[in-house]
């Protein structure tokens, strides 16, 4: 189902954006949206895409997996998504698998999640990541995680501290 949807509406992205047209990416965005509302993704579909991105196969449109993986959230995910995050070359895709994480994770995520809070990239000036972590520490609201956080109101970077005391009401 995800390979034939990805297939169906890759040419469309690709030729909307190469003609500069902004609102024909967003429509097609929804419907894309709605026909995953209609037919959830299998993990099992959404996993084969990860673990392409793991080995360094990438499929095309990766990137819809990670929108779709938000229609049928599933504990399968934990695994490949700590492995997608724990990789400096799948870098592209650390911000959605932080998302994602926030949903699923629990406590085994919480080390992965603890090292992208050390994650600085040049295209990152906002520390997306860093502080995407620290939100999904926050969702998975065990003592270890709240912990870490914690302890990052006591970094020496702004964004970070304050992240981190936004997220505990401090």
């Amino acid at each position: 189902m995800l390979d034939e949807l990805i297939q169906d509406f890759l040419p469309k992205f690709q030729l909307a954006s190469k003609e500069g047209r902004y609102g024909d990416t967003v429509k097609l965005l929804e419907e894309m949206k709605s026909r995953l509302r209609a037919t959830p993704p299998q993990p099992s579909e959404v996993i084969r895409y990860w673990e392409a991105i793991i080995t360094g196969d990438v499929l095309p449109d990766t990137q819809s997996s990670f929108i779709a993986a938000w229609y049928n959230l599933s504990p399968q995910y934990r695994l490949p998504l700590c492995r997608i995050l724990e990789l400096e070359r799948c870098r592209e895709f650390h911000e959605p698998a932080v998302e994602l994480l926030a949903e699923v994770g629990d406590n085994d995520t919480i080390p992965v999640l603890k090292k992208a809070l050390g994650y600085r990239w040049d295209y990152d000036p906002w520390l997306s990541i860093p502080r995407k972590s620290l939100q999904a520490l926050r969702a998975i609201d065990t003592p270890d995680a709240i912990a870490i956080i914690r302890q990052a109101t006591e970094s020496s970077e702004e964004q970070i501290r304050e992240e981190a005391r936004l997220l505990l009401g401090d």
